[in-house]
């Protein structure tokens, strides 16, 4: 089920937050779980047997460490595990297939980090058994189980047994899943039906920058909605995640790019890269490497994240310190998604660089420039957290709430209505959930 679908945000999200809040707190997990379930069941046919194999396995390796006698080694129990694990997730990825040219959809990858995550430290740790039903209520928390972040089961533990919720949070939860919805109907689903009229019009050198642009935007804004959306849903719940993507054209060098970018994934693969005796630059392309495996097994992924290594590496010997070459190097870096084939990367190339052959304008592109402007500039700020650092100036004025209190009105009344037009496309170039 998509989190900006008529299914989720008419019937799914009301019913069942309006039931969370009215029932006696000692039901308030099992709802979770329930609706949890109810939300998996409405994805992919095979993701529920999927997720409860994992699950399962998973909470019955925690069950047999806890009582394995000790001479027996808790730590190579745990590894066994894992590796069984690793190959239900191959097993399951072998007959997925999805669109954009992807094998399988990222959540595949989330549901198994997430699970060797809490196994491992239950087994490092020397934790207490977790309760089944708890357990499966994190394991199956919706607002994280598309894109993360991947958190481990006593990272949540308090709050399961206990949370308190307070009108403050629910209001702050509800403005930060507003703001995702917004982010994603309005600005991600026009830029993807202007990176659809421009892969159709005339080949000029501002069609080209244009289309390379308009990808990255909607890449980026995909990431950070979705990162709203995860925490307002959580705080409504009266769970704190930390952000996932936190506007990835913050970094100051592109070797920084990661702690703003899937960082919960991130911090997973650089605690097993960092044993490696290997050179660093060889480390970060193996990092990168297992971040692109994540995302699903495509050719276009594959090179995209292996040519922000490049440039790492790049980065690291040569450039050492410059802000401008990593920012320049993660924008030409979107032409890798910009088409799906070799041959479209090609072109992409050539309509960037050939002034000589190619012109600068197009009437068409013209009118997509003028058509979408406003659209591309206010994305462009969010991208850049201008938006945010604007918010935090005025947001102590005495007019602010109600003032924000209007200007949501009409953004959610738009965004129904450009759902119910069928006018959003849901474009994240093979990042499908």
């Amino acid at each position: 089920m998509k989190l900006c679908s008529i299914l989720f945000l008419c019937f799914f999200f009301p019913i069942f937050y309006i039931i969370y809040y009215l029932i006696p707190k000692r039901y308030q997990n099992y709802w979770i779980l329930l609706g949890s379930l109810f939300f998996i069941i409405f994805g992919r046919n095979s993701f529920i047997w999927y997720f409860l194999l994992i699950s399962i396995i998973t909470y019955f390796g925690m069950f047999l460490i806890s009582n394995l006698p000790k001479k027996i080694s808790k730590k190579k129990i745990s590894y066994w595990v894992i590796g069984i694990l690793i190959f239900i997730w191959f097993l399951f990825i072998r007959e997925v297939k999805t669109s954009y040219g992807i094998s399988y959809p990222i959540c595949y990858g989330i549901i198994l980090l997430q699970n060797i995550v809490s196994l491992r430290e239950f087994t490092k740790q020397n934790k207490k058994l977790p309760i089944i039903l708890d357990y499966f209520t994190y394991s199956s928390f919706f607002p994280k189980l598309l894109l993360g972040p991947i958190v481990s089961y006593f990272d949540m533990e308090e709050d399961l047994k206990g949370r308190t919720i307070s009108k403050t949070v629910i209001t702050e939860g509800f403005f930060n899943f507003l703001r995702g919805v917004f982010e994603q109907v309005l600005l991600v689903g026009s830029l993807s039906v202007l990176r659809e009229a421009l892969l159709i019009s005339p080949i000029s050198i501002l069609s080209s920058w244009l289309l390379l642009l308009t990808t990255m935007l909607i890449i980026i804004l995909f990431f950070i909605s979705y990162s709203h959306m995860t925490i307002g849903l959580s705080l409504m719940l009266g769970f704190t995640f930390s952000k996932e993507f936190d506007y990835p054209f913050s970094f100051y060098q592109l070797k920084d790019l990661f702690n703003y970018f899937q960082i919960s994934i991130k911090k997973i693969y650089i605690n097993m890269v960092s044993k490696l005796r290997l050179p660093y630059v060889v480390k970060s392309i193996l990092l990168l490497f297992l971040i692109s495996l994540t995302y699903g097994i495509n050719v276009n992924i594959l090179l995209w994240i292996l040519g922000i290594g490049i440039g790492i590496a790049l980065e690291k010997i040569f450039i050492k310190k410059s802000y401008f070459f990593g920012h320049l190097w993660f924008f030409l870096s979107f032409v890798f998604l910009v088409r799906p084939s070799m041959e479209g990367i090609r072109q992409t190339f050539t309509g960037l660089f050939d002034i000589f052959h190619l012109p600068f304008i197009t009437i068409e592109t013209g009118y997509y420039f003028r058509s979408y402007f406003i659209i591309l500039l206010v994305s462009i700020f969010i991208s850049l957290g201008v938006i945010k650092w604007i918010v935090n100036k005025i947001e102590k004025k005495s007019l602010f709430h109600l003032f924000r209190d209007i200007c949501y009105f009409i953004l959610l009344f738009v965004c129904f209505i450009y759902l119910v037009s069928n006018s959003y496309i849901f474009g994240c170039f093979g990042f499908e959930v």
